[in-house]
């Protein structure tokens, strides 16, 4: 899959919705902060397309919270790719 469309719909939808996450975050922990890594596969399926799955999410201290990793989780496999050629599996 070409890099600079899956970062276009990383930032155009999932970046919103991981913003709503922190703020959420920041009334619970106002001195939140940190980084988020995640990890996720794109798989095809003849009627959506391509979706994600076994999305992972591994937070450091600043962020580590479970409600945030749920939210985040969450939004991620809400995203919709084009599927991955020949029926294959992208691993991001």
């Amino acid at each position: 899959m070409d890099p600079s469309y899956l970062q276009s719909v990383i930032r155009e939808d999932f970046v919103p919705m991981a913003k709503k996450c922190y703020e959420e975050l920041l009334t619970r922990q106002p001195d939140a902060g940190g980084r988020i890594m995640m990890t996720f596969k794109i798989v095809g399926d003849d009627k959506l397309g391509g979706i994600v799955e076994d999305a992972a999410v591994e937070a450091d201290g600043g962020v580590a919270d479970e409600k945030m990793s749920t939210c985040v989780r969450e939004s991620l496999s809400t995203l919709a790719f084009r599927p991955p050629a020949d029926d294959d599996v992208v691993t991001i």
